[in-house]
């Protein structure tokens, strides 16, 4: 039990929270504030544990008059281990974890964004613009360029009609040249 405690002091080392670890008889083995004090918690805050150790949810009380939240989590052999945090200070972690989430999904945002646009790019922009300049060439009379195919698809199908149509003009050129 020593060891135990001596690891919840030091992990929670710097926070306002006061962390409890209870025996089955209710007494107090050790609080966060380093302090191993002996005796039984006070009968509302152990009415509190209790309900939260029985339902598994978060409480808030009044302690000392600071709106608190407190947690409990039953061990072996009856002991357990409450939190009992300022709510002040559970808004201050959660308003850090919001922000943290936020700038990860705007990240993803970005991904995701900067990926459709390089597969868009890829499967549009660049055939319709290759497209768009072999008609520029055959506007200008350059009627033997053709437009490469990227794919067959709505715009595979749109380039072999438009290649197509550059072979049927370049052969009635040829015939009426003749």
């Amino acid at each position: 039990l020593d060891q135990l405690a001596q690891k919840i002091k030091h992990s929670v080392a710097g926070t306002r929270g006061r962390y409890l670890f209870v025996g089955p008889d209710g007494s107090v083995i050790f609080q966060s504030k380093g302090l191993y004090e002996e005796g039984p918690l006070d009968v509302g805050l152990r009415m509190v544990l209790h309900s939260a150790l029985q339902s598994g949810e978060q409480h808030r009380v009044l302690l000392d008059g600071e709106q608190i939240m407190l947690w409990g989590l039953g061990l072996q052999d009856g002991y357990k281990l409450a939190a009992v945090v300022p709510i002040t200070e559970t808004q201050q972690g959660l308003l850090q974890l919001g922000g943290s989430i936020l700038l990860w999904t705007l990240l993803a945002i970005l991904i995701t964004v900067l990926l459709l646009y390089r597969n868009i790019s890829t499967i549009l922009i660049q055939p319709l613009h290759a497209l768009r300049q072999a008609a520029s060439a055959i506007a200008r009379g350059e009627l033997t360029v053709r437009s490469p195919l990227y794919a067959r698809d709505e715009i595979g199908e749109l380039v072999e009609a438009f290649n197509y149509m550059g072979e049927e003009l370049l052969g009635s050129h040829k015939q009426i040249n003749e």
